[in-house]
């Protein structure tokens, strides 16, 4: 197949480059180069995988018109604004076979519940002003998004699918998020975790969400939308066993109030409250392709292991 991967010099494109490029031709669209890892010492094995690279904004109409290929698939993962999907689908002068976008979970109606899981048919949210600031346009772009997908794709019959994961982890994570611990831990032998937390949250492993990629890439008939995310639910209490369990360093842990934690200014980077707790059902694609969850013990394990690598040089 070829593959058109937007946005592929990261995390998960990366990682999705990675699995995908022996049996298949990737293509890359993104505004700079596959260089970002060549900060943590190592040598970025991306660039020999890549059939051909477009450094460009995908956004330059005149560029996108001049790449002169039929693909089987456009993986989007940087769509954040509206005629981001619009523009590539018109301007792009070759067929597509399909379009897969990578969305979120959060475009879902909150409901703050801890026992209820939503289904992709669940309705999205129509006040965005109930997140924090800070995420409100990530938000508001990625919903529009979702209905430009079914609006331009339907268009020019062009078959779809919207994947939504939830909290991504796993090595090249540039998001300070699990990795704020292992990185604290390796270089000061302390980590700090919040006692009274009571908000519960779901991960993914990066290569669980690429192997889905790819395997939607492959099928002939795909749904138009999966929630991506482990139904083993997690709290803090159990996110810490399971990264301490694999720690093979001298430190010291620390469990102490979230306040004093807030206060302090030390990291809380997953939902820490009850009324944070916003939870989706990912059994749909296990059921419709040849897909499983890693479980969290081996996927926290590989995590620890590569980040540790990197924090020990």
């Amino acid at each position: 197949m070829k593959i058109l991967v937007v946005g592929g010099n990261k995390f998960l494109g990366r990682v999705f480059i990675m699995q995908a490029y022996q049996n298949n031709e990737i293509y890359t669209i993104n505004r700079g180069s596959h260089h970002e890892i060549e900060k943590f010492g190592v040598i970025d094995p991306i660039i020999s995988m890549i059939h051909q690279e477009y450094i460009m904004d995908r956004h330059d109409t005149k560029k996108l018109s001049n790449i002169n290929v039929d693909f089987d698939a456009i993986v989007d993962c940087c769509g954040y604004n509206q005629n981001d999907i619009k523009l590539l689908t018109n301007y792009l002068p070759g067929k597509i076979g399909k379009y897969i976008l990578i969305s979120t979970v959060d475009v879902y109606k909150k409901i703050s519940s801890d026992n209820y899981l939503k289904q992709e048919d669940f309705p999205f949210e129509q006040d965005t002003s109930v997140f924090p600031l800070e995420y409100q346009e990530y938000i508001n772009g990625k919903i529009m998004l979702e209905h430009e997908l079914v609006d331009e794709c339907n268009k020019k019959d062009i078959p779809y699918c919207s994947i939504r994961p939830s909290i991504i982890y796993g090595p090249y994570n540039y998001v300070p998020r699990e990795k704020i611990y292992i990185e604290y831990l390796i270089k000061t032998g302390q980590i700090v975790f919040p006692e009274d937390a009571s908000g519960k949250f779901q991960f993914v492993y990066v290569k669980d969400v690429a192997n889905a990629i790819l395997k939607l890439c492959e099928k002939e008939k795909i749904a138009n939308s999966y929630n991506l995310c482990s139904n083993d639910i997690l709290n803090y209490d159990k996110f810490s066993k399971l990264l301490l369990e694999y720690v093979d360093v001298p430190y010291q842990d620390w469990y102490l109030p979230c306040q004093t934690i807030i206060e302090n200014q030390l990291p809380l980077p997953f939902p820490y409250l009850i009324q944070d707790t916003e939870l989706c059902d990912g059994n749909k694609i296990t059921e419709d392709i040849d897909f499983s969850y890693t479980p969290h013990q081996e996927g926290i394990q590989k995590t620890y292991q590569a980040f540790k690598n990197v924090y020990s040089k």
